[in-house]
C-alpha cells in the first residue's frame, strides 16, 4: 500500500513524519531551552536583512488551483513578503508557509508547491510529500486533514544543524482518510491536537529553505 507500511502511512495521514526510529526521527522537549513568547525575542542566527529577488532563470513548477480536498473559493498559499528576507521575523513567516504549502498538498493530493521549500538534505521532506504524488498515481486523493497551524517561534540552534535559523511550528490538524476513485476509504486516521514540529531553515541563493523537519515530543 503506497510503498510504505500501515504504519507510516497512519504517521503521514496523521502529519507525523515517516517514521524510521524514534531517536532518529524525534527530538526531545530537552532541546528546546528558549520559552515560547515572541517570534523575534530569541538569539537571531540569520544577519542583516536580505530580499529575495523576484524573479529567476527557472520559471517555478505550476502549483494547482483546484483538487478534491480544495475549499469552495480557496486558493493556494502564496509565500509573503516577510518569509522572503533574511530576518528572524522572515525565518519564521516561511515556516508557516511551509505548513501552508503541506496544507495545500492534502487538498489537492500535489506536491508541487511543497517541493519548491526543501533542500536535497532534508531526506524526510522528500519522503514525506513523495507520499501525495504516490496517492495521486494511484488515483487516490485525501479528504480532510487539512492544517491549522497555531502557533511559531524561533529557538536556540542545538547545534544538530549549525549555521540554520531553528523555528518550532505547533499545528492541528483534521481527521483524514484516503479514499480511491470508487470513492471507497483505503486508509484513515484521527484528527490531532497542538503536533509540534520543529524546522530547521538556510539561508541560500537568495532564499529560505527547509534542510530538516521532526516531530517535538515533550
Amino acid at each position: 500500500m503506497l510503498g510504505v507500511n500501515r504504519r507510516e502511512f497512519a504517521a503521514f495521514v496523521a502529519m507525523a513524519l515517516v517514521v524510521l526510529s524514534a531517536a532518529a526521527c524525534t527530538s526531545d522537549g530537552g532541546s528546546d531551552p528558549t520559552p515560547s513568547r515572541t517570534v523575534t525575542r530569541t538569539t537571531p542566527t540569520a544577519p542583516a536583512t536580505t530580499t529575495r529577488p523576484s524573479s529567476s532563470a527557472t520559471p517555478s513548477p505550476t502549483v494547482p488551483t483546484t483538487g478534491p480536498n480544495v475549499r469552495p473559493g480557496e486558493k493556494p498559499p502564496t509565500e509573503s513578503a516577510l518569509a522572503k528576507t533574511h530576518t528572524p521575523p522572515g525565518a519564521t513567516e516561511f515556516a508557516l508557509f511551509w505548513f501552508q504549502a503541506l496544507d495545500w498538498g492534502y487538498a489537492t493530493t500535489d506536491s508541487t508547491l511543497a517541493k519548491q521549500l526543501y533542500t536535497v538534505a532534508c531526506a524526510d521532506c522528500a519522503r514525506f510529500v513523495t507520499v501525495f504524488d504516490e496517492l495521486r498515481s494511484k488515483r487516490q486523493h485525501l479528504v480532510g486533514g487539512r492544517i491549522t497551524p497555531v502557533s511559531r517561534h524561533l529557538v536556540a540552534n542545538d547545534q544538530r544543524h549549525p549555521g540554520t535559523t531553528v523555528v518550532d511550528v505547533k499545528i492541528d490538524t483534521e481527521a483524514v482518510a484516503s479514499v480511491d476513485g470508487h470513492g471507497k476509504t483505503v486508509e484513515r486516521a484521527p484528527a490531532k491536537k497542538a503536533l509540534r514540529y520543529r524546522l530547521w531553515l538556510a539561508w541560500a541563493k537568495g532564499r529560505w529553505a527547509v534542510t530538516d523537519y521532526k516531530q517535538v515530543r515533550t
